[in-house]
């Protein structure tokens, strides 16, 4: 199944660079944190690092397609801590809504989803997927280089834990957030 997309993947990469569509790389960054001590032990962050490689695949070049790889991670202390960290893999469709290539909007869906969520003490390797979706702008600095801001909905929802002796479980549990990304986007 992985081979498939990966064979999509490369024939929709290869295929656009013959017909001389551009190219598209960003790289985007998030961190968030929160603290309270007034009502006791409150402390929370979250970081989400990523970069995205596509090629445009439409004639107007409002429409982009590639790989996407996300780094996620999130801790959230009320007397224990639980950390999530997960490394996210998979197909994102850019779409702007103009020719000029300001605002935009991502689809992505990793079916790749691993990491480790560390909860009392205890380490359990996780598995599972995620989506995104993302609404932003980028302004262009250079011919070739954009900046900007987006506003992201991310859903991870984890399907299988494995604890320390190696015991794998199925279970349904999903961490959700709306964050804002900046972003560097290069397009050649």
């Amino acid at each position: 199944m992985k081979i498939k997309y990966l064979t999509l993947f490369l024939f929709l990469i290869y295929s656009t660079q013959a017909s001389a569509n551009k190219l598209m790389v960003e790289l985007f960054s998030n961190f968030t944190s929160s603290s309270d001590d007034h009502s006791g032990t409150f402390e929370f962050s979250r970081m989400t690092n990523g970069v995205f490689l596509g090629a445009a695949i439409s004639k107007k070049q409002q429409l982009y397609f590639g790989q996407n790889v996300i780094q996620y991670s999130r801790s959230f202390n009320t007397g224990s801590t639980t950390e999530v960290s997960t490394l996210e893999l998979g197909p994102r469709f850019t779409f702007f809504f103009s020719e000029n290539k300001t605002w935009h909007m991502n689809l992505i869906w990793n079916p790749y989803a691993k990491g480790e969520r560390t909860s009392g003490g205890s380490t359990y390797t996780i598995d599972g997927w995620s989506y995104e979706i993302s609404f932003g702008y980028q302004y262009k600095v250079t011919k070739a280089l954009y900046m900007g801001a987006t506003m992201v909905y991310h859903s991870l929802a984890v399907t299988t834990v494995t604890n320390s002796a190696n015991v794998e479980s199925e279970t349904s549990y999903t961490y959700s957030s709306i964050y804002p990304l900046i972003t560097l986007n290069m397009r050649f």
